[in-house]
């Protein structure tokens, strides 16, 4: 609600100003009578939005993964799996994914690699989706066996519109 306010007061302001361009340069006026008129059209489609049901949850039980493969690439690496809706109220559209990378020898296990990417999907409520997403590598592939964990995070979820 505060970024809407903050747009509608910078449109407002732009369309004072509106009124100096147009007493001293008319063709000047057209365009910035159409930038005043972008910026009300972004604060509408934020009012909209913000209005429909969207949200950000923090909570890892929205979304889970199932039959994930870690495959190396050159030098990066691509997560593989299923992504599946756990929750039969909400439609999710997007997801956190977080990854792990670890390298062990014996009983040392040195971390590679560890980070988030979002993965946009379309998951209806209970449904599930299949995926693929790269990850960026740190350098050199080090010796050892590959150790890896992957687990969602904060979803995007909106309330499907009811038919």
């Amino acid at each position: 609600m505060t970024a809407f306010l903050v747009v509608t007061l910078l449109a407002l302001v732009a369309g004072g100003g509106l009124l100096i361009v147009w007493r001293e340069h008319r063709p000047l006026f057209a365009r910035a009578l159409a930038g005043t008129l972008l910026l009300a059209l972004l604060a509408a489609t934020y009012a909209w939005w913000a209005s429909h049901g969207y949200s950000v949850t923090g909570d890892s039980d929205v979304v889970r993964l199932d039959g994930m493969t870690l495959t190396p690439v050159a030098g990066s690496y691509r997560l593989a799996g299923s992504a599946r809706n756990a929750r039969g109220d909400v439609a999710v559209s997007a997801v956190q994914v977080h990854l792990r990378v670890e390298y062990c020898n014996g009983t040392a296990c040195t971390t590679h690699l560890e980070m988030e990417r979002p993965l946009v999907i379309s998951l209806p409520p209970g449904e599930a989706r299949p995926f693929s997403l790269a990850f960026p590598g740190r350098g050199a592939i080090p010796p050892g066996e590959l150790r890896w964990q992957a687990t969602a995070g904060a979803a995007r979820t909106f309330r499907p519109a009811v038919r």
